[in-house]
C-alpha cells in the first residue's frame, strides 16, 4: 500500500526560492526508491523567535513544531490579560490565539508584545 506523507521541514535559506530548491534537491534523490513522487505545496517563512534562535545558535531541535502565544507584560500588569486573542484581544491563556510556526503579525497597540512558546508559560 502506498501513503502520502505530509511533512514540514525547517530550512534555513535567503528566500522561498532557495528554501524549495533544497527540498526538491533532497527528496529528488530519492524518487525511484521509496519516494516514488513529490511536490512541495506551500513556502513560508517562520516566526522571528524562531528565525532569531537560528541567527544566535539558540535553536533547539524541534521548536518550529511548537504551537505559540503573543504575550504583553504591560497588558498583564494592567489587569493579568496579557495574552493575545484574535477575536478577543487582551485575555487570559485560555483564550489566547495559539499560533504555528510560520510568520506572525503583532498586535500595533502593544509596544511590548512578543511571541512565546505556548509550552514556556508557567502556571
Amino acid at each position: 500500500m502506498a501513503y502520502i506523507v505530509t511533512a514540514k521541514i525547517l530550512v534555513d535559506e535567503i528566500n522561498d526560492l532557495y528554501a524549495d530548491g533544497v527540498v526538491h534537491k533532497i527528496l529528488e534523490q530519492f524518487v525511484g526508491g521509496d519516494i516514488i513522487d513529490f511536490s512541495t505545496e506551500r513556502v513560508a517563512p517562520c516566526n522571528t523567535v524562531i528565525g532569531d534562535s537560528i541567527s544566535n545558535e539558540t535553536y533547539a531541535a524541534g521548536d518550529f513544531t511548537q504551537n505559540w502565544v503573543i504575550y504583553s507584560e504591560k497588558e498583564a500588569a494592567k489587569d493579568g490579560e496579557g495574552y493575545w486573542s484574535d477575536e478577543c484581544g487582551w485575555t487570559c491563556l485560555d483564550l489566547a490565539t495559539v499560533y504555528d510556526s510560520e510568520n506572525v503579525k503583532l498586535p500595533s497597540d502593544s509596544d511590548d508584545a512578543v511571541l512565546i512558546m505556548r509550552n514556556s508559560v508557567q502556571f
